[in-house]
């Protein structure tokens, strides 16, 4: 994660809650996803499916992409 101005108000504000979403759309900062990492690493033979969806923070979405529906 890169401490850009809008992560550091979401800390200063006690709404890290929305962290994930900042995450996702800090991508030119090269910031991603726990979920997005371990998709990347499954993607590359490096980790299991079965190990991907318990892993992930939301399982139900890792277990769509792994099965190749989103």
């Amino acid at each position: 994660m890169i401490s850009t101005a809008s992560i550091q108000n979401l800390i200063r504000e006690k709404k890290t809650y929305r962290i994930t979403s900042d995450l996702q759309t800090g991508g030119k900062y090269g910031m991603k996803t726990f979920d997005t990492s371990l998709f990347e690493l499954y993607s590359q033979g490096m980790v299991r499916a079965e190990d991907a969806i318990a892993k992930a923070f939301d399982s139900e979405q890792m277990k769509a992409k792994v099965q190749g529906k989103i």
